[in-house]
């Protein structure tokens, strides 16, 4: 065996390391955030739970307000894979709005700390101030506007009322957070992620029955 070849198996066995490591410590950090606020969380208690030293989670995320970012950027990412496969799916764009929902619901009941976020987010009263908050925020608003884009398809097509389609998308996805953030752990009566989905849905179900009045009057065949 070469050198060359000993020292690149040592480093590739290195990269696996470090994203095992990686990927431990922002499993520890979202279960941690799913119950608690990130100025509660101590990079002891994630590195405890992860079972690597404080020292490696300092190496890999710099600072806990790092490590919070790359939390919740990761649960973007999940969020941005489920919700890129509804909106792929073939069909009218309502059947698309109604798969994107059931998808979002699911990512916020499954994802707590996403959740947390997100709703403490749409209670901030100030700029984003950091790197990362800015990014987060931009990416939020990237699905958000995604969103209001095929809404708007939809009304174009006569398949949901008339509405502002801007608007309804902010309504809509932040009803589904306030939804969801109902069956966080800490309500004395929570909803359980059946419940969730259903009362997310139902807002869907509302939006289309216009259309469908409306076609019916006009001779047409409800959906």
């Amino acid at each position: 065996m070469t050198v060359e070849k000993t020292a690149n198996e040592a480093s590739e066995r290195g990269a696996r390391r470090r994203t095992r490591t990686r990927a431990a410590v922002l499993a520890a950090a979202e279960e941690l955030l799913a119950h608690t606020t990130p100025d509660e969380v101590r990079i002891e208690d994630v590195a405890a739970r992860a079972g690597v030293s404080a020292a490696s989670v300092y190496v890999h995320f710099g600072t806990k307000d790092g490590l919070v970012a790359a939390t919740i950027e990761h649960l973007l990412e999940v969020a941005a894979e489920d919700l890129t496969s509804a909106y792929r799916a073939p069909g009218p764009a309502v059947d698309r709005i109604s798969g994107i929902g059931r998808a979002y619901l699911r990512v916020l009941v499954d994802h707590p700390a996403l959740t947390r976020y997100l709703a403490a987010r749409s209670l901030r009263t100030h700029a984003a101030s950091s790197a990362a908050e800015i990014h987060i925020d931009e990416r939020v608003e990237t699905l958000r506007a995604s969103f209001q884009r095929l809404l708007q398809e939809a009304i174009d097509d006569g398949e949901v009322q008339a509405v502002d389609a801007r608007l309804m998308s902010h309504f809509l996805s932040g009803a589904w957070i306030g939804v969801a953030a109902l069956s966080l752990s800490g309500n004395t009566k929570p909803l359980s992620a059946d419940d969730v989905t259903d009362a997310g849905m139902q807002a869907l179900r509302i939006l289309t029955l216009g259309a469908e009045q409306s076609a019916v009057e006009g001779g047409g065949k409800p959906r």
